[in-house]
């Protein structure tokens, strides 16, 4: 039985959209079809750009670790945050276990932590 890459449920109701970078063929519900597509065309526009953006600034959050400035690092991590509840992307291995849908809810949530946890560096330093 098919799963839906959307809602990561199992269903003989989904239709076929297209095929992965692995040849796989990517199913979801038909209600779902426009999300997906909105979503496949915004990682596609933005994966390079993510990439490069998550790695050099969390080798930023290091190196103002290491000086201990912790109003930068409060900053830093907010406007981390912020990029992740933007782009709300999270591992192939997450969105093949939860769905895109729950893998999008768990990147925000975890940003809203990251940002939580910016305010209170930034207010006690």
């Amino acid at each position: 039985m098919p799963k839906s890459l959307w809602t990561g449920r199992e269903s003989n109701g989904l239709i076929a959209i297209g095929k992965t970078e692995n040849d796989e063929t990517i199913f979801v519900e038909p209600e779902h079809r426009v999300d997906l597509e909105s979503h496949l065309r915004l990682s596609n526009k933005w994966k390079k750009t993510f990439l490069i953006f998550t790695i050099s600034w969390n080798a930023l959050l290091v190196a103002l670790a290491l000086t201990a400035q912790r109003s930068a690092i409060g900053i830093a991590l907010i406007v981390l945050s912020i990029f992740l509840f933007t782009l709300p992307f999270a591992t192939p291995q997450t969105t093949q276990f939860l769905g895109i849908q729950k893998s999008r809810l768990l990147v925000r949530g975890i940003a809203a932590v990251i940002a939580g946890i910016g305010v209170w560096v930034l207010l006690a330093g």
